[in-house]
């Protein structure tokens, strides 16, 4: 029978579950004509051929080389954003001074609640979304991007109309005065202004992901990024704007990525589709919430983590202490992003054979992510253990007081990056399996529970300089929790799959 007479003339239901390579093709090239002719039903029927036949690629090709090409999508969008927040408080501190640099410190709890949103709600969705992908149910996985997508823009809203009237009273209650004050005003204003483009964007980027595109969205992330490095250069120096110019930077920066990212909705090959989810919204928004909630959890933990760690070190050491913190801190948020990569990469490879039931890719997959996880944490430690001077001078112009500490602190505390990028990962994987209730007390867990009970334990029983092995002695616990979790689910961490 010839290929065109086997593409479907009714509706969607009518495709055929497999698809013959040579009819795709024909499929394919009669698409154009098709919508010229305005045959709706024909090009509906193609349509979902096409997207049975991409949706395959996650079930059915090979594991390794399918994940590590999200791996590189992902840890390069990754890499470029640690590098121009690297850049933003580089310019920063030399321009405006010290007084520059605690003014970003001061108004980091505020990004942290921006990104946790959109990271709740592009997690949370696209993870639903992929496992009914995966279970053959495209409409009710278009309602859960719906639903992200109505969620992120509401939350959006309100954030943009709570900073914009009251930005002085929430930098101030972040702990800003005077001079400090001033300059994150200026910075945060362009940001305020722009808020929305940053959490949709943020809720954007794992959509895409699992809708087979990780390029895209690293390349969108990259255009912004490399805009916002060239553009703190040219508005801070070459205009004289100082801070305020680095926050119109970011504030542009931001909208052309966002930008890039809603042009992916005009490519053919987008299968993200709106769909209304009736009277349910406020339901698959509370899957959504349940799902995402660990990696909300985990963005908001580390800024209290620092806050109890900022009153410690100052209460028990000094402000020589607290800016060698300052380093390992800022170290720590940027290691921690590439557990973000590692999990993110291998998410919609979970969530999507998971909802399909093929139990054995998805362990396969997180084999892998374990692998590069353990890889990536070991490179960390090493690079901590051997060049900390190198590290402390990047950051800072370093006085001998903070050089006399800064080796024992950084080595210390590096030791709990060999753990920290797998267990801020394996978060992904719980919730991909539907247990986003063990992803939540591992976020939980290392987050603030247990390392702000050793941070004012540890120094009352053992001494000050204690303090620094508060972060690798929690991240070692949650480490034997995760294991013993993952053979709960009938994972051996290395060995092969059964």
């Amino acid at each position: 029978m010839p290929c065109q007479d086997s593409l479907p003339e009714t509706s969607d239901e009518s495709c055929p579950e497999t698809v013959d390579k040579s009819c795709l093709a024909a499929a394919e090239t009669n698409i154009q004509d098709r919508i010229r002719n305005h045959n709706p039903l024909q090009w509906n029927g193609c349509r979902t051929i096409i997207e049975k036949e991409t949706l395959m690629d996650l079930l059915k090709d090979d594991i390794k080389p399918l994940y590590f090409k999200y791996l590189a999508a992902s840890f390069g969008s990754t890499l470029i954003m640690s590098i121009y927040a690297l850049v933003d408080t580089i310019v920063i501190g030399h321009y405006e001074g010290p007084d520059g640099t605690a003014a970003v410190a001061a108004i980091t709890p505020l990004w942290t609640v921006m990104f946790a949103f959109g990271l709740m709600f592009g997690i949370g969705g696209s993870v639903l979304m992929a496992q009914n992908r995966g279970a053959g149910d495209e409409e009710k996985a278009r309602r859960f991007f719906t639903s992200s997508v109505f969620a992120a823009i509401t939350v959006a809203a309100l954030l943009t109309v709570l900073y914009l009237v009251f930005l002085p009273q929430l930098i101030r209650f972040c702990g800003a005065r005077g001079h400090v004050l001033t300059l994150g005003c200026r910075y945060m204003r362009w940001i305020a202004a722009t808020l929305p483009s940053f959490l949709i964007a943020q809720a954007l980027v794992p959509f895409i992901r699992s809708d087979g595109s990780p390029l895209h969205a690293t390349y969108s992330v990259m255009a912004g990024g490399i805009f916002n490095v060239f553009g703190d250069l040219f508005f801070v120096f070459g205009l004289d704007m100082g801070i305020s110019g680095a926050g119109l930077a970011t504030a542009i920066g931001e909208l052309i990525s966002f930008t890039c990212l809603v042009s992916y909705f005009f490519r053919k090959k987008c299968r993200l589709r709106l769909a209304h989810p009736g009277r349910y919204v406020f339901s698959y928004i509370k899957k959504i919430f349940q799902v995402g909630i660990s990696n909300f959890v985990i963005d908001l933990a580390m800024g209290i983590l620092n806050v109890m760690f900022n009153n410690q070190v100052m209460a028990l050491l000094d402000s020589s202490a607290l800016a060698v913190y300052g380093v390992i801190s800022n170290l720590a948020t940027n290691v921690q992003t590439f557990g973000y990569a590692i999990g993110e990469s291998a998410q919609s490879i979970y969530s999507t054979n998971f909802g399909a039931r093929q139990h054995k890719r998805t362990q396969e997959a997180f084999r892998l992510a374990a692998s590069a996880a353990f890889l990536v944490g070991a490179i960390c430690l090493v690079l901590t253990e051997c060049v900390p001077f190198l590290i402390v001078r990047i950051y800072m112009s370093a006085t001998p007081q903070v050089l006399q500490i800064a080796p024992r602190v950084l080595r210390t505390y590096g030791i709990a990056f060999i753990f920290l990028v797998f267990n801020v990962s394996s978060t992904y994987y719980f919730q991909a399996i539907a247990k986003p209730a063990v992803s939540l007390s591992i976020s939980l867990t290392r987050g603030f529970v247990l390392s702000g009970i050793l941070v004012y334990l540890l120094p009352l029983v053992f001494g000050a300089g204690s303090l620094w092995t508060c972060v690798p002695i929690t991240e070692f616990v949650v480490f034997l929790y995760v294991n013993f979790r993952l053979k709960q689910s009938g994972i051996t961490l290395f060995s092969r799959s059964r």
